[in-house]
This record gives structure tokens, C-alpha cells and sequence, in this order.
């Protein structure tokens, strides 16, 4: 079973540069056409594998297949019970999932809705995205 501890029953997660917002659950799954067998058997490591294997098929992935990108952090996020960000530096063409680098750590709510807020009004950048939860992992 999927399950998320989360206020606001709102479920955040940073991809990149783009914020996803789920509220309706496991929907996002159903949606993406992910067999449910998988989702609710993977670990957060399997989740993170399918999240590598879909970047190494799409290196753009939040933007060219924003269903199956939303699905999949819906995956880690509900996975490791936390509101998330992953990040996925682009770089020279792979040709096996586990070659893709990504950064993952959890992030507050509060960080997060921001970011959110942001991007709806289209002014989420990656310097915003920068100081606001990346140089904060880091201190």
C-alpha cells in the first residue's frame, strides 16, 4: 500500500526545475500507465533505478513526459514518506541507468510550497531553486 505522511494532505516534490503537486494520491500512477504490481511492491531503491532509467530514455524528462516524470516522484516521494527533491544534472549521453548522477534529500513543506508559489506565477528559477534547497543540503 501507497501511503504518505504529509499536512495539507499535499504531497510536494522537486524535479529540477519543476515542482509537482499531487493530491489525489496514487491517481498520478494509474494515470502514467505504471503497473500497479510494480509500484507497490519496489523499494525506494527501485523507485530510483525507474526514475534513472526514464532519464537515461529522456534526459529532459520533467519536460518531455511530465506524466511519467510526476508518476515517478510520486513513487519516491510516497516511498520514503517525505516531501523531496531530486536533482538530475543533465551530462554526456548514458547508456545504462545506474551512469545517471542524481542528488535526492527531503526538503520542508515550507521550501517546497515556495517553490511551488513560484512556479505557478512562472518565476521559479534555478538560482531560486539553488539557494533555496540546494546550498542548504549542503551547509
Amino acid at each position: 500500500m501507497l501511503w504518505t505522511i504529509i499536512r495539507s494532505n499535499a504531497l510536494l516534490f522537486l524535479l529540477n526545475d519543476r515542482v509537482f503537486k499531487f493530491l489525489g494520491g496514487s491517481d498520478i500512477l494509474v494515470s502514467s500507465g505504471m503497473p500497479m504490481s510494480f509500484a507497490t511492491t519496489c523499494t525506494i531503491a527501485d523507485a530510483v533505478t525507474a526514475m534513472q532509467t526514464a532519464f537515461v530514455e529522456s534526459p529532459e524528462l520533467q519536460k518531455t513526459d511530465p506524466v511519467k516524470a510526476a508518476a515517478l516522484a510520486y513513487l519516491i516521494a510516497s516511498k520514503s514518506g517525505a516531501n523531496c527533491a531530486m536533482f538530475v544534472p543533465q551530462g554526456a549521453k548514458v547508456k545504462h541507468p545506474h551512469q545517471v548522477a542524481f542528488r535526492l534529500g527531503t526538503v520542508g513543506i515550507t521550501v517546497l510550497g515556495t517553490l511551488n508559489s513560484l512556479q505557478e506565477q512562472g518565476r521559479l528559477n534555478s538560482h531560486v531553486i539553488n539557494e533555496g534547497v540546494w546550498k542548504k543540503m549542503a551547509a
